[in-house]
């Protein structure tokens, strides 16, 4: 009976999960930035610097949008009473969609700014 030993295994393990941390932690910057970028973007749309109608009166809605993220997934949203009814419109006015077409107009930016960071913390 022949015996192999094979070398170096628990230092690959060690490399392989340090890459697993890299990754990770860069997915979350990636998020973080992209969250920020998408949230500029819909106050954009609100101020009517897009395709959508301007909806500022007071700038209140404006100024309610706001962003979060947590671990891998980001949030842009607004508090703001009527923001649901800007949104998505109601019997007395149209949707205008600025949360909706935002995120449609950017996900190729949200994706290429994840894809940036693994990319730049796994060198490849």
């Amino acid at each position: 009976m022949k015996k192999v030993n094979i070398l170096g295994v628990n230092k690959a393990i060690g490399y392989l999960s340090g890459r697993g941390k890299a990754i990770d932690a860069a997915t979350k910057k990636g998020v973080e930035q992209a969250t920020l970028y998408v949230e500029g973007q819909v106050k954009d749309s609100i101020a009517g610097r897009n395709a959508e109608p301007r909806s500022v009166d007071t700038g209140l809605f404006m100024k309610t949008v706001y962003s979060k993220t947590k671990g891998a997934s980001g949030t842009v949203a607004s508090n703001v009473e009527y923001s649901g009814e800007l949104e998505h419109g109601s019997s007395k006015r149209q949707g205008r969609y600025h949360f909706r077409n935002t995120l449609a107009r950017t996900k190729g930016k949200v994706e290429t700014y994840i894809r940036d960071k693994v990319k730049k913390a796994t060198h490849l």
